[in-house]
């Protein structure tokens, strides 16, 4: 784990990022499949496990995002100094739950299916699968109605299980503690590597 963090105190807000490096460039034959790992990171609030987890961040007033791109997987959020210890601890739990069944499955390949029916293929996809010759970029980040339909709970712990593996990036900047900080090494582990950016008093880059 590598740790980017920059303090300013003058800012309202902390913003985090983690990002993995996998995408949908390892799906192998399973096209789609990080993009649905990534679906099921989040809590649903008809899962009655995750009900009052989920409600507590919408109380926190905190959205966390997660995005799919062909080499990594992003999952970020900005929030309030006061909240930032809540929320990076009820992330760090979203990311290492494994616990899914076939209806939590079938629920969000229901979700992928209907982002795939209002998308079209966008030029860069086109462009991708005319000139790639690395084949793996040119996996559609969404998959297919059959690809999606050969992906099981296994295949999805699996993925998770080797996103906790890697070397990945965690990036923290804004109006965050030392202790906060401490937290969110605790939360992730020490990591190989920390980048210390200078802590700036004017700044308007977080």
């Amino acid at each position: 784990m590598q740790y980017i963090f920059q303090q300013d105190k003058t800012k309202r807000s902390v913003k985090f990022a983690i990002v993995f490096p996998y995408g949908s460039a390892n799906d192998a034959d399973d096209h789609g499949i990080a993009h649905l790992a990534e679906h099921l990171c989040f809590f649903s609030t008809a899962d009655p496990k995750y009900a009052a987890t989920a409600a507590e961040l919408e109380k926190l007033g905190v959205t966390i995002r997660g995005e799919t791109y062909k080499t990594d997987m992003v999952f970020s959020f900005v929030c309030r100094p006061q909240v930032y210890p809540r929320a990076v601890e009820i992330l760090k739990t979203m990311l290492a739950r494994t616990d899914y069944t076939d209806s939590d499955l079938e629920r969000e390949k229901r979700v992928v299916l209907a982002e795939i029916a209002d998308k079209c293929s966008s030029t860069e996809q086109i462009v991708a699968q005319t000139l790639c010759s690395n084949k793996s970029f040119c996996h559609e980040i969404l998959g297919s109605e059959q690809t999606l339909s050969q992906i099981t709970v296994e295949k999805i712990q699996r993925v998770k299980e080797l996103m906790s593996e890697l070397d990945s990036t965690v990036l923290v900047c804004g109006n965050v503690s030392d202790q906060a900080l401490s937290l969110t090494k605790q939360l992730f582990g020490d990591g190989k590597r920390q980048v210390d950016v200078p802590n700036v008093v004017n700044s308007t880059h977080c």
